[in-house]
């Protein structure tokens, strides 16, 4: 396994188990992400879009992230589970942001 892919699934599972304030601490500002995370496609995007709140752009780019998750299954054990656990992840983010902004 290269480091890019190491990197890969590691922002993708964090996207999936972590909540926002880890995802921040632990993947978005991690030097070690930070170093090769522009060499993979669409990564950058998926992580940024999701933790700045773009859910549109990051439904989007998740598409496509899903897709190389697909092709890379065939060496991994992953199941489809995993991709709509991104939208669920996504998904509650969002309705705790509309639920704390409506409880102000």
């Amino acid at each position: 396994m290269s480091y890019e892919t190491l990197i890969f699934y590691s922002v993708v599972t964090s996207v999936i188990t972590l909540d926002r304030v880890d995802l921040k601490k632990k993947v978005v500002d991690a030097p070690e992400i930070l170093t090769v995370i522009d060499s993979i496609p669409n990564l950058t995007s998926f992580l940024n879009s999701l933790y700045m709140c773009q859910y549109g752009a990051f439904f989007k780019v998740c598409a496509s992230c899903c897709l190389c998750y697909f092709f890379a299954s065939k060496v991994f054990s992953l199941s489809d589970n995993d991709c709509c656990s991104m939208g669920v992840t996504a998904l509650s983010q969002k309705l705790v942001l509309k639920l704390s902004l409506a409880l102000h």
